[in-house]
């Protein structure tokens, strides 16, 4: 910042004008990092007026593309859409491509945001076929992040999740460690939405600790964490709210008063959902208090458009006054003239100023009338949508709930008919061996009968009627997993995949010998060649390897 500023003031002392506008640049940067949006809109403006007469479009794009980011921040699409447009005309004057496709990445979010998913989309695609050949790894992951939340949000959840999993692969490769925290973010999200709360939580947790180690702000994170370990529980959680105010002094520190206000929404739910209405109040007020210092700060920007507009006018005033001294050499007549002029045009401009004020106040009424309507709405359209949550929050539940009790018994299901095959194939290999010895000590007459017997009883150890039951319950549990391997590895034989199943249902070495009808050291071998054909390389563990198959995105 002080950096910035001496810059400022060289170039000041230098009249020189497209040197001040980019050291109002890099001062509007600095601000916007610090959640300074408003301070940020100054700078670039005073860049902006400075270069009005200057031929230098991209120092002008740039300036543009920094005010409508600022805009974008203080959640004012408009002022920021029209920005944004701007910027791009110019840049593609340029045949900027990159800036392009960034800026049309940032327009998509704002149509993301107001529910147009569908333009959101097209503006997200196009922007992408502008910057994917500049294999710029920052600009990819904006928008691996940004479509993975699109289509999580439309409930393609698997989509989402090859997204994020894209995101995290490059984020990784390329040292992008503040991208990669806001994967680990999105992919919680993914996890939960698929009904792997650990998994979810493990992702937040990733996300945090990474936070932490690298000094990112990740107060979103935590409130997050707060959120997923309270959902559905209305009994207090002493470790939920430590959560939410560990958060709240990440946001105080770090001055962000639009994440301050989401953490104090988030935590004044909860404390609605169990029941300590006190303290809920509290931070319903707090809330209200953000809400208020948000909306002054969006009314001072609008007052200070007013401010610019009348200082123009007071200069314009001023050089028609030192047009007017010039030509008051040429004659005390010619002066008297222009002295009456100058009058009359001081009298209308005092008038047009008076009106300018009137309307200044008339504006700021409008404004404050304004806010209060929307304040209204705003808590009518939030009650709205706390009930439509509540209901589907509940209707989620018990649809979570019917599946997961269905799973459970499938999964019964399975394990009891795997215990029995597994118990009826030792009992008639104990039987096999039984009729062996007395096969040995049997007579002719015998013999024959015993041998016939003991073919029956290896028949019926082979039979595979019991394999398709356990195929049935299996797929049931697994849906997909033998498609999934298949197209993993199409050499795979059918008792490979028999195998590979008994694996996935954790049953050990000597388990799966005793359902395969096949020695300790033939199943260690067919494992052999299975890892082989999955081309693993040695160190990877092969079970492991099989429980982490799940069915193609």
């Amino acid at each position: 910042m002080a950096l910035a500023d001496s810059a400022t003031s060289i170039a000041v002392r230098a009249h020189d004008d497209l040197a001040i506008a980019h050291a109002n640049a890099t001062m509007g940067w600095i601000l916007i990092d610090d959640y300074n949006f408003s301070l940020a809109v100054e700078f670039a403006e005073k860049g902006l007026k400075r270069i009005e007469h200057v031929k230098e479009p991209r120092a002008k794009a740039m300036l543009m593309h920094q005010m409508g980011l600022a805009y974008d921040r203080m959640n004012l699409p408009d002022k920021a859409m029209k920005q944004y447009f701007e910027a791009i005309k110019i840049y593609r004057s340029l045949n900027d491509e990159r800036f392009v496709g960034q800026l049309e990445g940032n327009i998509g979010r704002l149509y993301f945001i107001a529910n147009d998913f569908k333009t959101a989309k097209r503006y997200y695609n196009q922007g992408y076929e502008k910057i994917r050949d500049k294999k710029i790894p920052l600009l990819i992951s904006d928008y691996y992040n940004r479509y993975a939340v699109l289509l999580q949000v439309e409930g393609h959840v698997k989509e989402a999740y090859r997204f994020n999993q894209l995101g995290i692969e490059l984020a990784r490769k390329n040292g992008l460690l503040q991208e990669l925290c806001d994967f680990y973010f999105n992919m919680a999200s993914v996890q939960y939405a698929m009904g792997n709360d650990r998994l979810a939580m493990q992702y937040v947790d990733s996300a945090i600790e990474l936070a932490k180690q690298k000094g990112f702000d990740y107060a979103q994170y935590l409130g997050s964490k707060a959120k997923l370990l309270s959902d559905g529980n209305k009994t207090f959680n002493p470790e939920v709210e430590q959560l939410f105010m560990t958060a709240l002094a990440e946001v105080t520190r770090s001055q962000n008063k639009y994440m301050e206000y989401s953490i104090r929404n988030l935590l004044a739910n909860y404390y609605k959902q169990v029941s300590m209405f006190g303290k809920a109040a509290e931070q319903i007020v707090m809330v209200n208090d953000i809400k208020d210092s948000i909306a002054n700060t969006r009314n001072a920007i609008a007052l200070k458009e007013i401010e610019y507009k009348f200082k123009d006018l007071e200069k314009e005033t001023l050089l028609k006054g030192y047009q007017s001294k010039s030509r008051l050499k040429n004659g005390l007549i010619v002066m008297m003239l222009l002295l009456a002029v100058l009058g009359l045009y001081l009298f209308c401009s005092a008038r047009k100023t008076l009106r300018l004020r009137q309307l200044y106040f008339k504006s700021k009424e409008r404004l404050l009338e304004q806010e209060k309507a929307n304040a209204i709405y705003e808590r009518e359209l939030e009650k709205d949508h706390k009930e439509r949550a509540l209901l589907e929050q509940q209707l989620h539940k018990e649809e979570r709930l019917a599946l997961e009790r269905e799973m459970a018994s499938t999964q019964r299901e399975l394990t009891t008919i795997t215990l029995f095959l597994q118990e009826k194939n030792k009992m008639l290999e104990e039987l096999k061996s039984q009729l062996e010895q007395a096969i040995i000590h049997s007579d002719g007459t015998q013999k024959a009968g015993l041998q016939k017997l003991q073919q029956n009883i290896r028949h019926s150890i082979n039979f595979d009627n019991d394999w398709d039951k356990v195929k049935l319950h299996f797929e049931k549990v697994h849906p997909d997993f033998f498609a999934r391997l298949t197209e993993i590895c199409p050499q795979l034989t059918p008792n490979e995949l028999k195998h590979c199943a008994y694996i996935k249902m954790n049953m050990s070495i000597k388990e799966t010998a005793n359902l395969l009808n096949i020695d300790y050291n033939s199943v260690k071998m067919s494992r052999y060649r299975i890892k082989k054909k999955l081309n693993l390389e040695p160190e990877t563990d092969l079970v492991e390897f099989i429980h982490n198959i799940y069915p193609a995105a």
